[in-house]
């Protein structure tokens, strides 16, 4: 359970990210340059970073654990397979 929790909290701050930070930009909009998009997918890619920090802080803290453990749980999961759950939770 705590494996699903942890891939809630990434797919939480990814989905963020991106509604804050949309990806590609649109080449069709006459400001458009090749550096715009690429700043915009840095700013989308370091937003993720910090809201799932964030996110994990607040998860280690309810299950009551720490980020470390956190973490060591996540690898575990994907080193040993284990399911992951369906995107519309």
């Amino acid at each position: 359970m705590i494996y699903r929790d942890i891939i809630r909290v990434e797919r939480r701050s990814k989905r963020e990210a991106e509604l804050w930070y949309p990806w590609p930009l649109p080449k069709s909009d006459p400001a458009y340059t090749e550096s715009k998009d690429q700043a915009q997918l840095r700013m989308q890619s370091d937003f993720d970073d910090e809201l799932l920090k964030k996110y994990m802080n607040e998860l280690a803290e309810l299950l009551q654990l720490t980020v470390e453990e956190l973490d060591q749980i996540g690898n575990e999961g994907v080193e040993n397979l284990w399911n992951v759950p369906p995107l519309t939770e």
